[in-house]
């Protein structure tokens, strides 16, 4: 699948005195002028970092220790790389999708029972069966009145604009995602010159400074099996876990009980994102950090397209990124008031009641510099 990568295949030809290059145009150049003498300037490269996480040590592992035990070399250290690799991803994908499901089973569901139960409460003793409001009632209403006016959709442009902050964020990360896709997919399936020739290019190549010591690893060649492979277990599940993220995240949102609560499920979710980095970080070995920060996944293009951008191209990056915001704008304002389950429907028939409770539970009771004995006075 992902082409040689034995340790006596790694393309390391001669560029100039006393350094040494991995182009494997180089080394295909010099196949083809063993019989004629051929010059010719190798395809203009960009070089793309992997990500430092999780899935970026899952392309690495995918690219440099599964062909390595394919092939039958050093098995026994490739297999526990490749291992921890995949049970490193394997772990995080459950965790941010059992996070979720949790969340959402026993605290979202809770919070929602707990809404309704108030709302309902609220309508059957402050309304009479007409449904209209009664004001006197509401005054002298000893109910879950702090409750009702604190959960989120007793404020719809808050907790909208929360809302709108949380789906920008998972826009983010589905849109690295989709950019990770990307760059796999960009990297060549085969080498045009390896054909012409008739040798086999390596699909890994790696690179020495001038002092001869390792500088990088370039992924030459996926081929389509290894493209669908790092597809199914790296790109489709981070999009997965991004969209059960956007989703759990909006429900549980908009069935926040306080606004206190709002603010810090925010930063819990926030948590749930970041665990792919958190395990990265805590328990991949420095080796494995290092091979994940040199692996680049190299784009070959031709040499006229190289450093043109043009600017009709410009102009619509720019419209299409306008009209993702206007998207997750109208995403948040039509969730917050249409979509949301906490109460379906919702008639937004607390919202003026409510506004004078939280003005009067706002209020000062001592102004800005006046004394403290008059605003607290004593034996009173």
């Amino acid at each position: 699948w992902f082409g040689n990568l034995r340790d006596s295949n790694l393309a390391m030809v001669e560029a100039e005195p006393a350094r040494f290059c991995c182009q494997p145009y180089q080394r295909l150049l010099q196949v083809a002028t063993t019989e004629e003498a051929v010059e010719a300037e190798p395809p203009k490269e960009d070089r793309i970092d992997l990500p430092a996480d999780i899935y970026g040590l899952t392309i690495s592992v995918a690219t440099s220790d599964l062909p390595q035990v394919l092939e039958g070399s050093r098995t026994t250290f490739h297999l526990l790389r490749l291992f921890f690799g995949l049970a490193c991803l394997a772990i995080n994908v459950w965790l941010q999708l059992m996070i979720v499901h949790e969340v959402d089973r026993y605290i979202v569901a809770r919070a929602v029972h707990n809404t309704q139960a108030n709302y309902a409460q609220y309508h059957a003793e402050v309304f009479d069966i007409d449904g209209n409001f009664l004001p006197d009632k509401w005054a002298d209403w000893d109910g879950p009145k702090a409750k009702l006016c604190g959960m989120g959709l007793s404020k719809v442009k808050f907790t909208a604009s929360i809302i709108f902050l949380w789906t920008t964020r998972m826009l983010s990360e589905v849109r690295s995602c989709l950019q990770l896709t990307h760059d796999i997919f960009q990297v060549p399936r085969t080498l045009p010159s390896a054909t012409s020739t008739g040798w086999k290019a390596p699909a890994t190549v790696a690179a020495l400074n001038e002092n001869n010591e390792f500088e990088r690893l370039d992924v030459m060649i996926i081929d389509m099996p290894a493209r669908m492979c790092l597809a199914s277990c790296v790109t489709i599940p981070k999009l997965i876990v991004g969209i059960a993220l956007l989703y759990g995240g909006c429900r549980w949102f908009a069935a926040t009980e306080s606004w206190e609560d709002l603010i810090l499920n925010a930063l819990a979710l926030e948590f749930v994102i970041g665990i792919d980095e958190l395990i990265f970080e805590a328990f991949a070995p420095l080796r494995a950090k290092q091979t994940v920060e040199k692996t680049k996944l190299v784009h070959v293009h031709p040499e006229d397209s190289v450093g043109t951008i043009r600017d009709d191209e410009l102009v619509k990056n720019t419209l299409w990124r306008l009209v993702q915001l206007f998207l997750c704008m109208v995403w948040a304002y039509i969730y917050t008031t249409k979509l949301q389950q906490v109460i379906p429907n919702f008639p937004a028939d607390i919202h003026t009641p409510c506004s004078g409770y939280l003005d009067a539970q706002a209020s000062l009771l001592c102004d800005f510099m006046q004394d403290s004995a008059e605003c607290f006075p004593y034996g009173e």
